[in-house]
């Protein structure tokens, strides 16, 4: 079977409609948070062959069979974000900046240098969003999606890029994203490449995007004061 990015994180049978991201909340207390602890990135490597493998069966280059984890390259100098309920990991995605970290070939088939004047140093790259088969189905993709913009934003970046399954697209233009081109990954096919402008208010308003909230808290911040300067860290997220 042919592994399709970002396919571990949505069920088709369950998943929300496109246009329907109104209830945002859930009763359920989902902890989000910017993960740099050893043994949580552990954890993280373990869910994520957990999830393509002994699930879906994805062939992962990266996929450590003995140890039953994978930890690829973009880990060096990535940003994973990691969504706990009870203490329980459920839910993760990653981030990488190529101001600070080596993307591979990403560059190349994301089309990266399309973002003009804006690359490396305000582009982004996200990777590896997936979740626990129960969470599908429920808004904790789109938590994690929110938790990674907002910390684009507070880093001031201007384009993201990612690439996921066709029947994706529409949770993602929901988000603001836009198919940018059609490209094949060396591991995954054929896939869309989707890029999101995160100042585009002209494009996100009208969609009302689940973003355009975190984006106008961040307008009332600069109107209130200097922004704080980027540490590459991020709060806490309770979902």
């Amino acid at each position: 079977m042919m592994y399709n990015p970002s396919a571990a994180f949505l069920d088709p049978e369950r998943n929300l409609p496109a246009n329907n991201f109104s209830s945002l909340r859930d009763s359920r207390p989902i902890e989000i948070r910017l993960v740099s602890d050893p043994a949580e990135l552990a954890e993280i490597y373990e869910f994520r062959y957990q999830v393509y493998v002994e699930e879906m069966r994805f062939k992962q280059h990266h996929a450590d069979h003995c140890l039953r984890r994978i930890e690829d390259p973009l880990d060096v100098g990535g940003y994973n974000f990691a969504a706990f309920y009870r203490d329980e990991l459920v839910g993760v995605v990653r981030v990488n900046f190529p101001s600070t970290s080596e993307i591979g070939h990403y560059e190349d088939l994301f089309d990266m240098a399309s973002a003009g004047r804006f690359h490396p140093d305000a582009t982004s790259i996200s990777t590896r969003l997936m979740t626990a088969s129960r969470f599908r189905g429920t808004n904790l993709a789109l938590r994690l999606c929110r938790a990674s913009y907002a910390f684009g934003l507070d880093h001031d970046i201007r384009f993201n890029f990612l690439n996921c399954a066709d029947r994706l697209v529409p949770f993602f233009e929901r988000l603001g994203y836009a198919v940018h081109r059609r490209a094949e990954d060396p591991e995954h096919g054929l896939s869309p490449v989707m890029r999101l402008d995160l100042l585009d208010r002209a494009r996100l308003t009208p969609i009302r995007s689940p973003f355009l909230s975190i984006l106008n808290a961040k307008k009332q911040a600069d109107c209130a004061g200097p922004y704080p300067p980027a540490t590459r860290q991020v709060p806490t997220y309770t979902a």
